[in-house]
């Protein structure tokens, strides 16, 4: 919205409202008040969930690439040159790690969980576990 129509905006609200008042009085114009700032506050809301709803795709796409990070972690720890290197070792504890972290702020800020939980916890109790 450009300046000038949100001018016009204002001086149309201020300018009905007045209008309410002589004609019907006070009630009628705090019931215009009522209505004005329901839009306003539904308006509000509606930008709201459309926010966390980019928020929540967003959070899952950052997860899927953690994922697959780790995945391809664990493909490349698995490879004869690097089998049982311990810095690559260290790397994919840490990376399931954080996964799995990922995976608790999932279920403690959406209600509704993409993907099993529970076999990664598992496996980040088993990394924790081994030296």
């Amino acid at each position: 919205m450009n300046m000038m129509t949100k001018i016009a905006l204002i001086s149309s609200l201020v300018l009905n409202s007045f209008l309410l008042i002589y004609l019907f009085g006070i009630i009628p114009f705090i019931l215009f008040l009522s209505v004005i700032s329901n839009m306003i506050l539904m308006s509000y809301m509606i930008y709201l969930l459309k926010e966390r709803t980019d928020l929540q795709n967003d959070f899952y796409d950052l997860l899927s690439n953690l994922e697959t990070y780790s995945g391809k972690l664990l493909s490349t720890y698995e490879l004869e040159m690097f089998y049982g290197d311990d810095t690559l070792e260290d790397l994919l504890r840490n990376s399931k790690i954080l996964v799995n972290k990922f995976y608790d702020y999932e279920d403690k800020y959406y209600t509704e969980p993409q993907g099993n939980n529970e076999d990664n916890d598992t496996e980040a109790q088993e990394t924790q576990s081994t030296p």
